[in-house]
């Protein structure tokens, strides 16, 4: 399995380096385009009629691959603090959606969208972010490299502050805080209301 995701992501990878690519895209508003589009800073531009398309006016894409694999990505966006002058970007793809929250991997999650494209893949870089269903913004629920690793348990705490029960397992050890997938999973089956 791990073998498949690193082979995925290096394809994705090496084709945005490298080229442009048939894509359906999903914009905010609901509709759907599909054509050959390359990458840009923060956009993606339309080969044929040159157009482009800010990351701010899409939801997801799916990128087919050369050998016939698709892939769909999401850009998420972190709520904007203080000192930005716009909100964050990450590229990221689901990895478990459920009936209340939608949990994504996401590669350089504290650089921008191009940032990530035009970097070397590397595992130790993927951070964790989950959405509630119908928020705009992600959470960041993982450490990465081991920074922000001592307040793993804080934030979690804060993202799940609606189910007390999950709430007890976490404060008292319980669970393996770094598994991070299996919170959530627990937490739709304590809190499913």
């Amino acid at each position: 399995m791990k073998r498949l995701f690193v082979l995925i992501c290096l394809v994705f990878l090496g084709n945005c380096l490298f080229g442009q690519y048939q894509m359906d895209i999903k914009l905010t508003d609901g509709t759907i385009k599909s054509g050959i589009y390359k990458w840009g800073k923060y956009r993606l531009i339309d080969k044929n009629r040159k157009e482009e398309i800010k990351f701010s006016e899409i939801t997801s894409f799916i990128q087919q691959g050369a050998n016939g694999v698709s892939n769909e990505f999401h850009i998420l966006f972190y709520p904007k603090r203080k000192k930005l002058k716009r909100s964050k970007k990450a590229l990221g793809w689901k990895v478990h959606s459920g009936e209340k929250i939608d949990l994504f991997h996401a590669l350089f999650g504290s650089q921008p969208v191009h940032e990530i494209i035009d970097t070397k893949f590397n595992l130790s870089h993927l951070e964790v972010f989950a959405r509630r269903k119908g928020e705009k913004y992600v959470y960041s629920l993982r450490c990465r490299d081991g920074i922000g690793c001592q307040g793993i348990k804080k934030r979690l705490i804060k993202f799940f502050y609606d189910c007390p029960e999950l709430l007890k397992l976490i404060e008292d050890d319980e669970m393996d805080i770094m598994n991070t997938p299996e919170i959530v999973k627990k937490y739709e089956e304590l809190c499913p209301n």
